[in-house]
């Protein structure tokens, strides 16, 4: 039992030899330790900070024109909105007398332009996955002085917990900065205490950010202290002692697989691109079918107007027959009766002839035969006087008969 443990304890420290050998060969004597990363908003004072804590003057001007950074009281680059422009580190000796170490500054959050705010993001993500890996604290400062969340704080919070998450915020110290111990500023803030300032917006803005707010410390170091006032010295010498305890006391943070994060300006700005594309797709299909429409209406008046046109001339067709119709029962009506008076003149015509033949025949077979003819009439004569002697007896008859019924009935 004791052999295993044993063992066992030799391999955590051959483990341990291995990762602390491990950081030391790869990058420690380029990156001395601790390493402190100092972020925040455009203006709060980072490059300020970063060049008293190793030893700079707190306005050092930057004389490479290569590195746009750690350049205080300087004015930006056109176009640009900060004076810091890029992610750099420096080297140097604590406060310019202890040990060395690597600070390492960084553009300010919250400018107004989003690719600015794009290239900051990324060049702080690629600097610290693929040349510092290792940081020991991030040093997040503001204003003392702002009492309220500005938008450029806010955006910088969730910038930077997408790119780090949860366990960045175990290597997070608060830094205020121009937190004067003067007496002047001492009785302008009224009686505010650290703590109260740090239990004010920080810790309101972190809340729901940082798994870790109520854990959260600050340090106040105010990098234009006077010199000749010892109390403000103490308290600049308590805070840097504090900051620096923190960095070596905290378990390195490794950056090998932070990734940077879209900015919500970019999100936005993407979300309004795909409205605006979906835009123009419905109001291309809008015109489409527009058109489509008015081809068809095109096509449909078209088919009326022949239509129309068609009726039109099919309407004219019926008007010149009617016409030719009318035209043609007017010469029949008149054919007709002329037709109707000249057969009646024929018939009677020939009714005349027929008579006139007939008279003449007769009139020549008298004279042909006239011995006939008279003895003919005498027939006649004979016959009408029988005819007579008939009427005569027939009368006589029925006035008999009538008398012998009246005697009858007396």
């Amino acid at each position: 039992m004791r052999n295993n443990n044993i063992l066992t304890t030799a391999i955590i420290l051959l483990f341990l030899a291995h990762f602390e050998g491990a950081r030391i060969n790869t990058n420690e004597d380029r990156y001395p330790s601790p390493r402190m990363v100092i972020l925040g908003a455009t203006g709060v004072g980072k490059s300020s900070l970063a060049n008293v804590l190793i030893g700079r003057a707190r306005d050092y001007k930057n004389t490479d024109q290569e590195r746009e950074c750690f350049a205080v009281s300087a004015q930006a680059e056109e176009g640009k909105s900060g004076v810091t422009q890029e992610t750099c580190h420096e080297v140097g000796p604590w406060l310019g007398v202890g040990e060395n170490i690597t600070i390492v500054d960084t553009p300010g959050f919250g400018v107004d332009k989003l690719e600015e705010e794009e290239a900051t993001i990324d060049g702080l993500v690629n600097f610290l996955r693929n040349d510092i890996k290792y940081v020991d604290a991030f040093v997040i400062a503001f204003k003392q002085m702002d009492n309220r969340v500005t938008s450029g704080f806010k955006t910088m919070v969730k910038i930077v917990g997408g790119i780090f998450g949860e366990e960045f915020w175990d290597n997070v110290i608060i830094e205020a900065t121009f937190w004067s111990y003067s007496i002047d500023n001492i009785e302008k803030r009224g009686g505010q205490t650290e703590k109260d300032w740090l239990e004010g917006t920080p810790k309101r803005t972190l809340d729901g950010t940082a798994p870790n707010v109520d854990n959260l410390t600050a340090v106040y170091i105010d990098t234009y202290y006077r010199k000749s006032d010892s109390h403000q010295v103490t308290k600049f010498n308590e805070n840097t002692q504090k900051l620096l305890d923190f960095a070596k006391q905290k378990k390195p943070f490794h950056c090998k697989d932070i990734k940077a994060v879209k900015h919500d300006l970019r999100k936005l700005q993407e979300e309004k691109e795909k409205l605006e594309q979906q835009k123009k797709d419905i109001e291309q299909q809008k015109r489409a079918l527009e058109e489509s429409c008015e081809h068809e209406k095109d096509e449909l008046n078209q088919s009326l107007a022949t239509a129309q046109q068609n009726l039109t001339q099919f309407e004219l067709q019926i008007s010149t027959l009617e016409a030719k119709s009318i035209k043609m029962e007017t010469k029949m009506g008149h054919g007709t009766n002329t037709l109707v008076l000249v057969s009646f003149g024929l018939m009677i015509v020939g009714l005349i002839l027929g008579l006139c033949t007939m008279w003449w025949m007769k009139q020549r077979q008298k004279e042909n035969k006239p011995g006939v003819y008279e003895d003919d009439d005498d027939s006649d004569d004979d016959i009408d006087k029988k005819e007579e002697a008939s009427d005569h007896s027939v009368g006589t008859s029925s006035t008999a008969s009538l008398e012998n019924n009246n005697r009858k009935s007396v």
